[in-house]
């Protein structure tokens, strides 16, 4: 019988063990259960804090157990019933206990099942350290916690990695020019937010995808810095939008709304089941103004997308470290080497599409990452590549800030010569 805890460790198995997206494997698993909205979330609420707190986990278990021949796949079940025991509130140990052995037994047999049990009982008296602080410094990697601390100082890390432990207050962008805004608005109980007009807080236990809200285009799920970003590109009717590597298509929407659905806005991705999902977006929310393909963008040539564009919006692949409380996958890489071949798609990237902009024309870079290599850096490398550009408004949001994700945003403009 599916449960709450067995979906999660399925889950937690694809994302440790096979590399997987955590986002998007949640995403496909509750979008096809039928388990009810309060486990629903139970279940995000295991994935992401398992993920978050694996190296806590590891670090406490190495302390005190060394002796112990533990596989992976037990080591997944035993961190997530250790993260529930000592993180969430409501939920008895017993229950924990008797949930993981039935989880052992189905998949490796009674004896395993005996063995699960006597070791987990042994593990839940792992207390975690009582300050946040250090919760938070021994459940980041090492290399992790070096750069942060590097670039933004010990007490800004602090801060920083602290709350991309805390789980994510839910925000949506509700499409204001919707009949049915002020409805939803006041159904959901929504509260305002703070970097953008359209941003809203949902504190319910719905699962909001199942909503007629949702569903009939009203609302999107979208964290509030993300959103802050499209208003720097002031995206206005009439005008011609490139969005670079714009899957899935959150911010190619926003700008459709906000440009009252009248601006002509390509939307380029190389991957083609993920211009399916700006697709799926499009078709959902009813709009007309997005043009979805499936291109690489650091080989676009403007003459193929019928001339230059008024506006550009480039928000790169990055090292995703701002999205932790979301994506907290990065926190299992063993290293930061996976951003070098990063850092120079960000330069192909921003190299080409400088070419496809009108004279006068602005272009927004934007990262959901705090490296500065990624963001200030990579501007001021660009900004001396391009002569013919120059450099508007620049912007780094932190997660603790206004409880969102993190992200960078440059604003450059293509001089008139």
């Amino acid at each position: 019988m599916l449960t709450a805890r067995t979906l999660a460790y399925d889950i937690l198995k694809e994302v440790i063990m096979h590399n997987r997206y955590s986002n998007l494997e949640l995403n496909q698993a509750l979008q096809s259960t039928t388990l009810s909205p309060t486990d629903k979330g139970l279940v995000t609420t295991i994935v992401y804090g398992t993920i978050q707190h694996y190296h806590l986990y590891h670090h406490l278990v190495s302390l005190h157990f060394k002796q112990e021949k533990v596989a992976t796949a037990e080591h997944i079940l035993l961190a997530m019933s250790w993260y529930q025991a000592h993180f969430l509130e409501r939920v008895p140990d017993y229950a924990i206990v008797n949930d993981a052995v039935d989880i052992a037994k189905h998949l490796w047999g009674h004896g395993k099942g005996k063995f699960i049990n006597a070791l987990l009982r042994r593990l839940l008296t792992l207390i975690p350290p009582s300050d946040p602080v250090e919760v938070a410094r021994l459940s980041h990697p090492q290399w992790m916690v070096k750069m942060l601390e590097s670039q933004w100082g010990s007490d800004t890390a602090s801060r920083v990695m602290t709350s991309e432990l805390q789980p994510p207050i839910q925000h949506v962008r509700i499409n204001l020019q919707h009949l049915q805004a002020t409805q939803a608005i006041a159904s959901l109980n929504l509260t305002p937010g703070h970097l953008s007009p359209s941003a809203f807080h949902y504190h319910g236990s719905l699962f909001l995808p199942d909503t007629p809200w949702f569903q009939e285009g009203v609302l999107s799920l979208q964290d509030e810095a993300s959103q802050s970003i499209v208003h720097h590109l002031h995206p206005q009717p009439n005008e011609r939008i490139l969005d670079v590597c714009a899957a899935p298509g959150s911010k190619s929407c926003q700008m459709a709304e906000l440009s009252n659905d009248q601006a002509t806005i390509i939307a380029v991705d190389i991957h083609p089941h993920r211009v399916g999902l700006i697709k799926d977006s499009v078709t959902r929310l009813g709009l007309r103004s997005i043009q979805p393909l499936v291109a690489d963008a650091t080989k676009l040539n403007y003459t193929l997308l019928g001339g230059k564009f008024d506006k550009i919006l480039l928000d790169a692949p990055c090292s995703g470290l701002g999205v932790i409380r979301r994506k907290p996958d990065v926190l299992l890489k063993p290293n930061g080497n996976y951003m070098d071949e990063l850092l120079q798609l960000q330069i192909a990237l921003l190299d080409n599409v400088a070419n496809l902009l009108l004279e006068g024309g602005i272009l927004v870079y934007s990262t959901c990452t705090w490296n500065r290599k990624e963001n200030e850096k990579q501007v001021e490398q660009f900004l001396k590549r391009h002569t013919d550009f120059e450099l508007v408004n620049q912007q780094q949001i932190l997660g603790p800030e206004y409880d969102t994700d993190a992200f960078y945003m440059a604003q450059l403009r293509k001089r008139t010569l």
